[in-house]
């Protein structure tokens, strides 16, 4: 069973066991409640980054037996989660919950959301929740999950809901397993209080001892500030004694001078020293040269490998530091800061040059359109299942595998030669340009189709945009081109394609300024429509040029027959002799072979053809090949008869088609040497300890070794020696195939297996991110509705507000009511469409519109109403002339208005 090592703040290593299914969430929980610390106080740490704890150990990355830190958290927070639960409808409802509330809190507060009781059983389905590929079942298991026990923090999370059907078998499995987690953590929560206590005491010990240590790190600064205030007055004061004469002082030697032990003198040159003249302004580059010499002097570099400083010393005296500057002509060499390249430059304004890129043409773009196909319908995706859990146990060839690769690592760095990072990048540069010549950009459209390109790796940046705005039907369409995790897209007018890292192939994702209704009329009507499949082929064709690209490290290679440590030359291979193709073969230049017969070498390093054979650059596990190493020596018995076998039809063939062909000629002990160097640097243990066994009987050679790799191996599956007749060679390389053809259809799978956990957490974040977006569509329509609905109340209440306002100016231009006992007057009755009777006495001599302003003041406006008289037929008095009088309308004394609503 795998475990992980917490290392815990009180220097003590927990370890806990743990299984595929496990949650870091549970990890940390055991590991705190073991050592007495309270788990919401913490999170897990691995290699300065932290671990998110509610994934699954299997997911996590962590390997097995890896040291994770329980570090204090930064903050407490609020302690809630915003959680989003989708129903089986692909319904969703958000609320926040407190990190203590169990599933079944969640599904009641969630009850009323979605007009239903979740808690309750439908037809002998009972309520599930799924969260991160783990279900959670049943009523007793939801009680008694919390959310921090599925490993949420204050973050937002997606949980599923849904009903299954639970087995009475099942139900007692659950129970039984809930509770022996209660168990557990009785049993863990009993060693916490002592725990505590003891984390407590021994907190207070570390602040006494830290405490106590300041104390005196204070008191030491003092006494240290002190000596150096009476270190400074006695300095001003032998300053001031200019006309004393140098004083001799004198030493003893642990050693008497070799060159005469019997001349012994204590005034003589060894045991007198001059007081130190004054000092000069280049003492530390005379000390360092100095220093330099001695060095040189211990390690036996001097002159017939004596210590001649040592001998220097007793003869003279003294030894003069100015002497040794002429030693080192190159002492104060350094690097340029910018290496030099072919490049032309332009003058600035202040008189420094800068480079100026000289950049590729541009190439026919070949512009064409294409939807991708789903990947949801391809019957991998639907035909695939979860693997087992012992899939993810790490075993011992994976350990091994490891450990190689670290040992490789290890052995690049300390090869690696100190050059200035810009003349690498330099060197890379140009090599990438050698290997990569075309490139093939794809841009994402916002309606999912694909457009495509093709260009020169060496093109300026911003072409890419230039191409992108042709494309388009409206080329002042504002846009925005992105790669993958919406990093913007550097168009820079002075970069190539190699230098924003697009070379040799990428896609990029194309975001409009403003939105459109249809997308469909984004590109110009003449491009070419084609499928997925044809647009690969293209692309293939036009990357087909390239090369492989191998980085240069500039590292320092070990030269075996000298001894003399050599640095890799400009092409990236070592010396003459060290790396690169074979030496040509004798027995093939004259044993009468054609040219046309000549077999498939591949022309490279060894390290290249293992990579070409196992891990082919842009290929996955279904372009690997065996590793067939042909070895050939001119004093073996079959030099001169093996390679008609090797040529012969059936053997050509198959090498040909199924295998990667390595030669090497190890007749010169400088050359056997060479490539045993080679397996050793290149992990190749087992193939080396096979090379050595068999390098013992001469007669076995010329002999193809078949390396196959298995859990990251490499190991000799079989040998064909020299005295192999071609059926035999053929049974052998036939059974290496088959044996390889299984190695390389499980990796296949394990692919595969990738593939499907990284489609499965893409889709979880997919899922997320909508469930987010919905959830921020509906709060926006709510917020807008609420606007809305707040604006048209303000402006009803403005509305009101001038409304009395200006019925309160007509009521003050309204003259007062005249009394009963005045004559020539008038009672008019005002029957309102509400059932209400108004009535008031105007004098004959005052207008109709004084009637109007009267009706006006309680409410009835002209805008809204219409006011008719008792005549028959009834008369609107809004059409008669509001200045006339009552007389001159010859009103009677008692008139009835009748008012309505327009």
């Amino acid at each position: 069973m795998a475990s992980l090592n917490v290392v815990c703040p009180n220097a003590r290593r927990c370890p806990v066991k743990v299984t595929p299914g496990k949650l870091l969430r549970e990890v940390l929980e055991e590991a705190c409640l073991r050592q007495g610390y309270v788990p919401e106080e913490f999170e897990l740490v691995h290699q300065k980054k932290r671990v998110d704890l509610s994934l699954p150990f299997r997911l996590s990355g962590l390997p097995n037996n890896a040291a994770v830190e329980l570090s204090k958290r930064s903050g407490t927070g609020s302690g809630m989660a915003e959680i989003a639960l989708q129903d089986a409808d692909g319904k969703r409802m958000t609320a926040k919950f407190p990190l203590d509330a169990t599933l079944a809190d969640v599904l009641t507060q969630f009850s009323n959301q979605f007009g239903s009781n979740l808690l309750t059983e439908d037809g002998g389905l009972q309520p599930s929740c799924a969260y991160m590929n783990k279900q959670y079942k049943g009523l007793l298991q939801l009680e008694t999950t919390s959310l921090r026990a599925m490993g949420l923090g204050q973050e937002r999370a997606l949980i599923r809901y849904n009903r299954v059907p639970i087995s009475p078998e099942e139900l007692a499995a659950l129970r039984d397993e809930i509770e022996k987690e209660l168990e557990r953590k009785a049993t863990l929560s009993r060693d916490f209080e002592r725990n505590k206590v003891e984390n407590a005491r021994r907190e207070q010990i570390e602040q006494e001892r830290m405490r106590k240590f300041e104390e005196d790190q204070a008191r030491a600064r003092t006494e240290q500030r002190k000596l150096e205030l009476e270190r400074e007055s006695q300095h001003q004061e032998e300053s001031m004694e200019i006309d004393q004469p140098p004083v001799n002082s004198r030493d003893i030697l642990p050693e008497a001078p070799q060159a005469d032990p019997n001349s012994w003198s204590f005034d003589s040159g060894p045991f007198r020293t001059i007081a130190a003249p004054p000092p000069q302004s280049d003492r530390l580059t005379r000390l360092n040269n100095l220093l330099s010499n001695v060095n040189q002097s211990l390690s036996g570099q001097g002159a017939n490998g004596i210590d001649n400083l040592v001998e220097r010393l007793a003869n003279d005296g003294r030894i003069s530091i100015a002497s040794q500057e002429n030693l080192y002509p190159l002492r104060d060499f350094k690097f340029p800061d910018h290496p030099t390249t072919s490049s032309t430059t332009t003058e600035q304004s202040d008189g420094s040059s800068k480079p100026v890129e000289n950049f590729a043409p541009a190439a026919d773009r070949e512009t064409i359109v294409f939807h991708k196909r789903d990947p949801a319908t391809t019957s991998h995706n639907a035909g695939s299942k979860e693997l087992d859990e012992n899939f993810f146990e790490v075993n011992v060839n994976d350990l091994r595998s490891m450990q190689k690769g670290l040992a490789e690592d290890v052995k690049r760095e300390q090869q690696r030669a100190l050059l200035p990072k810009s003349y690498i990048e330099m060197k890379n540069k140009e090599r990438k340009l050698a290997a990569w010549r075309n490139t093939v950009i794809r841009i994402v459209l916002p309606d999912r189709r694909i457009i495509q390109g093709n260009f020169n790796s060496n093109e300026s940046a911003s072409r890419v945009t230039e191409w992108m705005a042709e494309t388009l039907a409206d080329e002042k369409d504002a846009f925005s081109l992105s790669l993958a995790l919406h990093i913007p897209f550097d168009n820079s007018s002075s970069k190539s394609l190699i230098d924003v890292n697009v070379a040799p192939a990428c896609t990029m994702y194309l975001k409009m300024k403003r939105t459109r209704e249809d997308y469909g009329e984004l590109l110009r009507a003449e491009l070419s429509v084609t499928d997925e499949a044809d647009a690969d082929q293209r692309s293939k064709a036009w990357l087909s040029e390239n090369s492989v690209y191998t980085p240069w490290t500039g590292a320092v290679i070990e030269d075996t027959r000298g001894g003399v440590v050599r640095r890799a030359n400009d092409d990236g291979e070592a010396p003459a002799g060290k790396r690169g193709p074979a030496p040509t073969l004798p027995k093939y230049r004259n044993g009468g072979i054609s040219a046309k017969s000549a077999p498939n070498f591949f022309h490279g390093a060894l390290q290249d053809a293992v990579q070409q054979a196992f891990d082919p650059v842009g290929g996955g596990a279904q372009e690997r090949r065996p590793l067939a190493l042909y070895l050939h020596h001119d004093r073996s018995v079959a030099a001169n008869i093996f390679p008609q076998i090797l040529m012969s039809d059936a053997v050509s063939s198959l090498l040909r088609a199924q295998y990667v062909l390595w030669p090497w000629d190890i007749t010169h002990p400088d050359q056997k040497n060479q490539l045993r160097d080679w397996m050793s640097i290149g992990s190749m243990d087992e193939v080396r300890q096979v090379f050595e066994f068999r390098t013992r009987n001469r007669d076995l050679f010329p002999m193809l070794l078949l390396i196959i790799k298995e859990k990251g191996t490499l190991k000799v599956a079989e040998y064909i020696s020299g005295t192999d007749g071609k059926e035999v060679a053929v049974e052998k390389l036939m059974a290496v195939l088959d044996a390889y053809n299984q190695i390389r259809l499980n990796s296949m799978a394990d692919e595969a297996a990738r593939i499907e956990r990284g489609r499965l957490l893409e889709e979880q974040r997919q899922e997320y991110e909508a469930s987010l977006a919905a959830d921020r569509a509906r709060d926006e329509a709510r917020q807008r509705a609420i606007r809305e609905q707040q604006e048209a109340e303000e402006k009803r209440m403005q509305e009101e507000a001038e409304e009395e306002n200006r019925r309160k100016r007509v009521e003050q231009l309204l003259p007062a009511e005249p009394a009963e006992t005045e004559t020539n007057l008038m009672h008019i009755k005002m029957r309102c469409p509400s059932g209400e009777q108004l009535m008031r006495r105007f004098r004959r001599a005052e207008t109709l519109e004084m009637l109007l302003n009267y009706l006006d003041t309680k409410g009835y406006h002209t805008d809204k109403y219409k006011f008719f008289n008792s005549d028959f037929p009834k008369k609107d008095i809004t059409t008669l002339d509001k200045q006339s009088t009552f007389n001159d309308l010859k009103w009677p004394a008692r008139e009835q208005i009748f008012v309505e609503e327009l």
